[in-house]
């Protein structure tokens, strides 16, 4: 299968129509259709920011694998709550991760200035109870 081939397969395996895909990745229209043995810097760069699930390899070599290997969450039973499956990216959980960082970070800050201004209200209080 040739370049364009596969990335026909991937734009069915998504359910989006050629158009839908273009207009996700900033395409100009008839982009797919032109597209041959190469992709340009700019079109693959394009493709892959918004589909990362994308296997760069498989897209310009048809080798290996569609998808990048990703981190499949399920519950107990095997699913989630709604009966399927969960994906996510492991770079989309390292960003979920990080940001969870930064708010406990910021919680903890923010939990610190509220104890430091409850101890001066107390000091206030004693100076005024003791007039």
């Amino acid at each position: 299968m040739d370049l364009n081939g596969r990335i026909n397969e991937f734009i069915s395996s998504k359910g989006l129509s050629v158009a839908e895909f273009e207009r996700i990745c900033g395409l100009s229209n008839g982009y797919v259709r032109k597209v041959k043995d190469s992709l340009g810097k700019r079109g693959l760069s394009d493709i892959l920011r918004n589909f990362p699930e994308l296997n760069k390899d498989w897209l310009l070599t048809g080798e290996g694998k569609m998808l990048n290997p990703s981190v499949v969450q399920k519950n107990q039973n095997g699913d989630n709550i709604h009966g399927q499956s969960v994906t996510v990216n492991k770079s989309e959980s390292e960003k979920l991760l990080d940001i969870i960082r930064m708010q406990a970070e910021q919680l903890s800050k923010s939990q610190e200035q509220i104890s430091k201004g409850q101890e001066q209200i107390d000091r206030l209080l004693t100076l005024l109870e003791n007039k």
